[in-house]
């Protein structure tokens, strides 16, 4: 579920002087597998996004409803949103 995602645009956001730990050594491996399947689907999901927005396709919109993509139009080169 990529719903609460965020997009970080600008390298000067992120820490890299600390290392963040998981708890479980087997979440690590699980993403550390699986990260080529995370980046692509997660690719996809924006994707299709940008093209409910473009489209103004109510059907596929409808999965994002909760999405934080609404939040970065800017970034990802969509008109801005406008809430009723």
């Amino acid at each position: 579920d990529y719903s609460k995602a965020i997009i970080i645009t600008e390298e000067r956001f992120v820490d890299t002087s600390r290392i963040f730990i998981l708890e479980n050594k087997s979440d690590y491996v699980k993403i550390n597998k699986d990260e080529h399947h995370i980046i692509k689907t997660f690719e996809k999901y924006v994707s299709r996004y940008k093209q409910g927005i473009k489209k103004n396709d109510s059907r596929i919109l409808a999965k994002y409803r909760y999405s934080t993509l609404q939040n970065y139009h800017a970034e990802l080169g969509l008109p801005k949103l406008i809430h009723n």
